[in-house]
């Protein structure tokens, strides 16, 4: 079928199957709608074409350059995109899925609101890209660039991420549920809002980061560093914390209930209006600390240094320590009467 003929049935229902349109070009045609099956559009050139709302399904992008198309609302099912360049297209409230983007390139595209499922994105790049909404879900990235990239409120599910570039990227409110963000440096970066909900961080760099409202339930953080981080009104409940730098950190109203933290440093750190309810904490610094109007009830408290630290209605309800003298501290309340009440009426 000849491209006049494609282009003739721009119009028509019939999905178009089996086509060679390898090597062609094509400048602004409408051929909104349509579903291509097993179409091969290897090394096509398309420039100011417009693909709204069209379904490609085992198709060959391989090598294809887009420029200025309008892919928005496309859906890409088990698609080739190897080594395709895309520049100023929009593939906004799109889906990509069980395709292989491995090398492929987008420049001044929008990617608004799109899912990806089970994708190979090997090296691919997003330099400077508004993923914002964008759904990663499942398939591979490793190499990827979102360097610079707009990735607000964007979720990555269950992810290896170690090897993905972020360096300068806008990441508020995204997603990182269930990720691997092992070594990953994300110093100084704003990440207020994020979800590190069952993480992986072993020896991942978030020092000065603004990581307020951020949360880290049953994370696995290891050799990671907080230092001078805003922490605030963040979640670590569940979470498993070892051998981790919070020096300076500011963790205000933030929530460690039932953590496990070992061998953590926490010098100088500004953790007031925080609750450690039921948490173990083990060979932990504390050292000048700041918990005014903080909360370990019912925590375990075990070879940790709580020298130089402020209290000031610090709670230790039925707190379990190896040194009753924290405890009994100007500032430290042993037994809270309403828990206690709590406890009697529960009885």
């Amino acid at each position: 079928m000849s491209k006049a003929e494609i282009l003739r049935q721009a119009d028509g229902l019939t999905p178009l199957e089996r086509i060679d349109l390898s090597g062609a070009a094509l400048t602004g045609e409408a051929l909104t709608g349509l579903t291509f099956i097993r179409v091969n559009f290897a090394k096509v050139v398309l420039s100011s074409c417009n693909f709204k709302g069209c379904y490609f399904v085992e198709c060959s992008f391989r090598e294809a350059n887009a420029v200025d198309t309008d892919f928005s609302g496309s859906q890409f099912s088990s698609c080739d995109m190897t080594a395709a360049g895309f520049a100023g297209c929009s593939l906004n409230d799109g889906c990509i899925s069980g395709s292989n983007l491995t090398r492929a390139a987008f420049q001044d595209c929008q990617w608004s609101n799109v899912d990806v499922m089970d994708s190979d994105l090997t090296q691919v790049t997003f330099h400077r890209q508004n993923l914002s909404g964008t759904d990663f879900m499942g398939g591979t990235l490793t190499g990827a660039d979102f360097s610079e990239a707009s990735l607000v409120k964007a979720s990555f599910h269950q992810l290896d991420l170690r090897d993905v570039i972020f360096d300068a990227a806008v990441l508020n409110d995204a997603m990182f549920s269930g990720c691997d963000l092992s070594g990953k440096i994300f110093a100084s970066q704003d990440l207020s809002g994020c979800q590190f909900n069952e993480a992986i961080m072993t020896q991942s760099d978030f020092s000065d980061c603004r990581l307020v409202m951020c949360n880290f339930t049953s994370a696995k953080i290891t050799r990671s560093v907080f230092a001078n981080a805003d922490i605030r009104n963040a979640v670590f409940v569940s979470s498993t914390i070892e051998d981790s730098t919070f020096t300076g950190a500011m963790t205000t109203q933030s929530l460690w209930n039932e953590s496990l933290i070992t061998s953590c440093r926490f010098g100088l750190a500004k953790m007031d209006m925080s609750s450690f309810g039921r948490a173990v904490l083990i060979n932990c610094d504390f050292y000048g600390a700041d918990f005014q109007f903080s909360d370990f009830s019912y925590a375990r408290l075990s070879q940790c240094n709580f020298d130089d630290v402020t209290l000031n209605k610090t709670k230790f309800h039925r707190a379990i320590t190896d040194s009753d003298t924290i405890k009994t501290r100007p500032g430290a309340v042993e037994m809270d009467k309403e828990l206690f009440d709590a406890e009697l009426w529960s009885a």
